[in-house]
C-alpha cells in the first residue's frame, strides 16, 4: 500500500495521512479518478486531488454523497470532524478548516466538468446534483434504487385485491375490544391498500404483532381461488433476525385456518447474492405477491436497491423497523430516508404506544437519546431505581480500564453462575443464558467486546473443571445448512457439543457437535451492533471513553435491547459528546419527493 504514495505530489495532503485524516486508499482513488478524461492532460490541482480524496473519505464512512456549498459560501456536510471522530489530537484538528477550504476551492475547479443525469456521456467519474457530488458508483446505486422505487411508490394497485370494507370492520370491531389500537389499525389498512407501506417504531411498539394481524387481513380478505395463488415470503437481513420473525409470525397465524407455514429468509439468499445467478428479476423474490422485511434499518444501500429491482409489480411490500437504530455497517441509510420521504403520503405509520409496562422506564431513556436531551437523559438516571428497572453506574473520569474491568468483572459473574449449574436441563440453561447480556460500542481496546470476553473467560475457566465446562458463544457466521447465523447464541458444552434455540419448534433445544460449528466467538459480552434483533431481560450497557466517535443510534440500539432492566455503565462526559455529533448519512433520497411531482 506504501507504493502509492509517490502518485501524490503534494505534502499537505500526505501531511493529512500521516495525521490520520486521510488514508492512502483516498490518494489511490483520487489519482485513479483524475486520470480519467477530460484532465488527465491538464496539471492537477492540490484543492481538487484533496476534494477527490474527500469523496472517497466520505464514502468509506457510509455516506453516498457529499454537499459542497455553492459559490464557496458555507460549509462541508459531511464535516471533516464528524468523518474524523476518533482523531482527538489538537494539531490535527486545527488542520480541518484549512483542508476544508481548500476542498470547497478544488471542488469549484471541477463542478462544470461533472457528469449530471441529464449528460449521455460521461466526463468526469464524479456526478453532480444541485449541491451533491457522488462518485460514479454511488450515483448509479442511488438513480437505480429510486428508478425502481418511484413506480412502486406511485402505484396504487394490487395484484390480488380483497375486500377493504370488510378489513375495515373487522379491525374497528378488534379497536372495539382494546386489541388493537389506532396506529395499529392504520397500518393495516395500508398493508393491505397500497403496495408499499412502512410499520416503523420503538421497542414495545407492536410491529411484527401489527404485522401478523396484517397478514390474517389478508389472508381472511382472500377468496379460495387468491389464497391458492397468493405466495408469501418473509426476509430480514440477517438469518438471526429472518428466524425471529419466522417464529413471531407463526405465533401471530396459529389457529388461522389453511394458512401456509412460512420460513423466513436472509435477503442475501432470496436475492441470490453472492450466487452465480446475479439477476434480481430471477430471484425467489421476483414472484412474491406478499413480501415483509423486518430489521429494515440494517439493509444497506446496495441490498435496498436489489430489493427494489427483484420486487414485481403489483406485489405488495410491507418494511418494518425502527428508522432511530444503528444505520448499515456498509454504505447509506435508506430506511431512514424512505421513512422521511413517504410520510407525507401516508404510506408510513409510525407505532408510538409502549405495550409493555415494563419497558416504561427504559423506553424514557431511548426518547431522551432519540432528542438528544442529555438534561433529560442524566435526570432520569439520577432517579434510577431498581424498582423501575434502570440502573446507573457512572464512570469515573480519568478511572483506569483495568479497574472498570475489576468492577464489570464483579458486577455480572453472578449473572453467569448457572453456567455451573450441572444439573440444569439444555433448555434451562438456554433460558438463563437469554436472561442478561453485556454490551459494549466497542470491539477493540480493554474496554471492547474482545478484551471483556477474554477476561470472562479466563475468570470463568479459572472456576470449573476442564471436564465441566459451559461457555456461552456467538456464531460469527451464516451457516444455512445447520441453521445457524451470524450472531446466533448458544452455549458450548465441555468443548464437545452446542446447544442452541430451535428454529422450526418454539421452546426447543437443538445440539449440534462442536466439530460442526461453523466460527464462532465467546459471548459473555457482545458488541452493540451484533445484538441487533436481539434482546434480553437485563443489558449492561458499557459505554467507555472511546466510545465518543460513534452517534447517538449506537446508545439507542443498546439501551432498546433490554426487555426489563438496563444497567448503564458510562461516564458522562463521553456520553454529552455522543449525543452532541452529527449522525446523518447523506444521500440524494430526499429529491424523491420532488421526482415524484414531476411524474404526477
Amino acid at each position: 500500500m506504501n507504493l502509492l504514495v509517490p502518485l501524490c505530489p503534494f505534502p499537505f495532503i500526505l501531511k493529512m495521512v500521516h495525521s490520520g485524516i486521510l488514508a492512502y486508499i483516498d490518494i489511490a482513488i483520487a489519482e485513479r479518478v483524475l486520470s480519467s478524461e477530460p484532465i488527465h492532460a491538464k496539471p492537477i490541482q492540490e484543492g481538487t486531488f484533496a476534494f477527490v480524496c474527500y469523496l472517497s473519505l466520505a464514502a468509506r464512512c457510509g455516506h453516498l454523497c457529499v454537499h459542497v456549498p455553492q459559490e464557496g459560501n458555507g460549509s462541508l456536510s459531511p464535516s471533516l470532524q464528524n468523518l474524523c471522530k476518533q482523531i482527538d489530537d489538537p494539531k490535527a484538528i486545527a488542520t480541518f478548516v484549512e483542508l476544508e477550504q481548500m476542498i470547497i476551492n478544488g471542488c469549484s475547479l471541477l463542478q462544470d466538468r461533472c457528469s449530471t443525469r441529464l449528460q449521455t456521456e460521461a466526463l468526469l467519474p464524479i456526478f453532480k446534483e444541485e449541491s451533491r457530488y457522488y462518485l460514479k458508483r454511488f450515483w448509479k446505486l442511488e438513480s437505480t434504487f429510486i428508478d425502481c422505487f418511484l413506480p412502486i411508490l406511485q402505484n396504487e394497485s394490487v395484484d390480488i385485491p380483497i375486500d377493504l370494507d370488510r378489513i375495515k370492520a373487522s379491525l374497528e370491531a378488534l379497536l372495539a375490544e382494546k386489541k388493537l389500537l389506532p396506529k395499529q389499525r392504520d397500518a393495516i389498512i395500508c398493508g393491505c391498500k397500497y403496495p408499499f407501506s412502512v410499520i416503523t417504531g420503538g421497542p414495545g411498539t407492536g410491529k411484527t404483532y401489527t404485522a401478523g394481524l396484517l397478514l390474517k387481513a389478508l389472508w381472511e380478505g382472500m377468496d379460495a381461488l387468491q389464497r391458492l395463488k397468493c405466495r408469501f415470503v418473509l426476509a430480514a437481513p440477517t438469518g438471526k433476525a429472518a428466524m425471529q420473525l419466522q417464529a413471531s409470525i407463526a405465533r401471530a397465524m396459529d389457529g388461522v385456518k389453511d394458512f401456509p407455514s412460512l420460513q423466513g429468509k436472509t435477503l442475501h439468499s432470496l436475492l441470490g447474492v453472492g450466487k452465480r445467478r446475479q439477476d434480481p428479476y430471477e430471484s425467489d423474490l421476483a414472484i412474491a405477491d406478499l413480501i415483509l422485511i423486518d430489521e429494515c434499518s440494517m439493509i444497506d444501500a446496495v441490498l435496498m436497491t436489489r430489493l427494489m429491482q427483484a420486487v414485481k409489480p403489483n406485489a405488495r411490500l410491507v418494511m418494518l423497523g425502527d428508522r432511530f437504530q444503528l444505520p448499515p455497517v456498509e454504505s447509506g441509510s435508506f430506511f431512514s430516508d424512505l421513512v422521511l420521504a413517504t410520510q407525507d403520503l401516508a404510506r408510513t405509520i409510525e407505532l408510538q404506544d409502549c405495550m409493555r409496562l415494563e419497558l416504561h422506564s427504559i423506553v424514557a431513556v431511548a426518547e431522551s437519546i432519540k432528542s438528544k436531551n442529555t438534561r433529560t437523559l442524566f435526570s432520569l438516571l439520577e432517579k434510577a431505581t431498581p424498582q423501575c428497572g434502570l440502573s446507573f453506574m457512572q464512570l469515573k473520569e480519568g478511572e483506569s480500564p483495568s479497574s472498570i474491568q475489576e468492577k464489570l468483572l464483579r458486577f455480572a459473574m453472578p449473572y453467569f453462575q448457572f453456567l455451573f449449574e450441572k444439573s440444569y436441563s439444555p433448555k434451562q440453561w438456554i433460558d438463563c443464558l437469554l436472561t442478561f447480556r453485556i454490551l459494549s460500542p466497542l470491539r477493540q481496546g480493554p474496554l471492547g467486546v474482545d478484551a471483556l470476553n477474554a477476561m470472562f473467560y479466563r475468570a470463568h475457566q479459572a472456576k470449573a473443571p476442564d471436564h465441566a465446562f459451559v461457555v456461552p458463544i456467538m456464531i460469527a457466521v451464516n451457516d444455512p445448512k445447520l441453521q445457524l447465523f451470524n450472531g446466533e447464541v448458544g452455549l458450548l458444552i465441555n468443548r464437545e457439543m452446542a446447544i442452541f434455540l430451535s428454529n422450526d419448534e418454539e421452546g426447543k433445544v437443538r445440539e449440534i457437535p462442536h466439530v460442526f460449528l461453523p466460527k464462532y466467538e465467546y459471548a459473555y459480552c457482545v458488541s452493540v451492533h451484533k445484538s441487533q434483533g436481539s434482546e434480553f431481560d437485563h443489558v449492561a450497557l458499557l459505554v467507555p471513553k472511546g466510545a465518543d466517535h460513534f452517534g447517538a443510534e449506537v446508545l439507542y440500539t443498546g439501551v432498546t435491547r433490554a426487555r426489563k432492566k438496563l444497567t448503564l455503565w458510562m461516564e458522562q462526559e463521553t456520553v454529552t459528546r455522543i449525543l452532541g455529533q452529527e449522525t446523518v448519512r447523506y444521500s440524494g433520497l430526499s429529491r424523491i419527493n420532488n421526482l415524484r411531482k414531476e411524474m404526477i
